[in-house]
């Protein structure tokens, strides 16, 4: 559960409200540097010491959401998703960086039949898989390509 530095309750949907103006910020510092990429961990760290909201849950079990609420308010202000310069630490660092710079384009793109990839990231779990209508190893849809 989370809870203030006094561990006084709090809801989730609060630190959730508390912890998405941070956690956007640093996602925007995080897009601007090199080579652009946030762990989890240290996403959740970061903002649970910056808004005094902690909680006791492993960040895998929660950043997700936290994410989704980030790239929900990039979408209502016309930007780029952000929660792809966030990445489990367990992802190679080439993998990572190729995660986020192909999350960050339209998911529709036209190609050449000369081109046609075979490979592409999932934007779930940053896996390059071969190209389908869904992941191989986590199940979320993949990128539509056309010819």
């Amino acid at each position: 559960m989370p809870h203030r530095a006094n561990r006084t309750y709090v809801s989730n949907a609060d630190a959730y409200t508390a912890w998405t103006p941070f956690a956007r910020e640093i996602l925007l510092t995080t897009a601007a540097s090199e080579p652009g990429i946030i762990t989890y961990s240290a996403l959740a760290a970061a903002v649970q010491e910056q808004s005094g909201i902690t909680t006791d849950q492993p960040a895998a079990e929660w950043i997700g959401k936290l994410l989704e609420r980030v790239d929900a308010d990039a979408a209502k202000r016309g930007e780029d998703p952000l929660g792809s310069h966030c990445v489990q630490p367990r992802t190679p660092v080439t993998s990572r960086v190729t995660a986020a710079r192909s999350r960050a384009t339209p998911a529709i793109r036209r190609v050449s039949t000369e081109s046609t990839r075979r490979e592409v990231t999932c934007h779930q779990c940053f896996l390059i898989v071969a190209a389908g209508p869904t992941c191989s190893s986590c199940g979320a849809p993949l990128p539509a390509y056309v010819e």
